[in-house]
């Protein structure tokens, strides 16, 4: 019962966001690292990319683009990301990883060639950051979390 549950939300999926995300200029994946005292979110973008990304403090309430509910992302403080000119048609992936200080990853908006997240962490954390490499056929952007 639990494979056909899977299954079913699985094509739904689908149907909604059917372009692969190995696409060029798009979102492959979004995880969560963590090595001694610094913790990481990963966001994985296929080369070429033509997008622009914005990281900025934000304040809840956070809202979904399109629908306008309202989406509850555990932390105290925040960090709101935006790709905007990105292939939006895809289902992008967050891979879960165990961290102490960053509680959550929720997209905000898939839309229109604009990508959003939150991210929530905790008040402990003492440093945060963003930069961005390339790694081969993708382009690395990373909120660096530290306490």
């Amino acid at each position: 019962m639990k494979l056909l549950a899977l299954l079913l939300t699985l094509c739904l999926c689908t149907e909604t966001f059917s372009q692969s995300c190995d696409e060029a200029n798009s979102l492959v994946s979004v995880r969560k690292r963590k090595t001694n005292r610094t913790e990481y979110v990963i966001f994985t973008l296929k080369n070429p990319v033509t997008s622009t990304t914005t990281i900025i403090d934000a304040q809840p309430p956070f809202v979904q683009d399109g629908s306008g509910v309202t989406v509850q992302i555990s932390g105290c403080k925040y960090k709101q990301v935006v790709f905007k000119n990105i292939v939006w048609t895809c289902k992008t992936n967050i891979i879960p990883g165990s961290t102490y200080l960053i509680r959550q990853i929720k997209s905000t908006g898939q839309l229109e060639g604009v990508i959003s997240y939150v991210i929530g962490y905790r008040c402990a954390a003492l440093h945060v950051t963003n930069y961005e490499y390339q790694d081969g056929d993708y382009k690395k952007v990373v909120v660096r979390v530290k306490y």
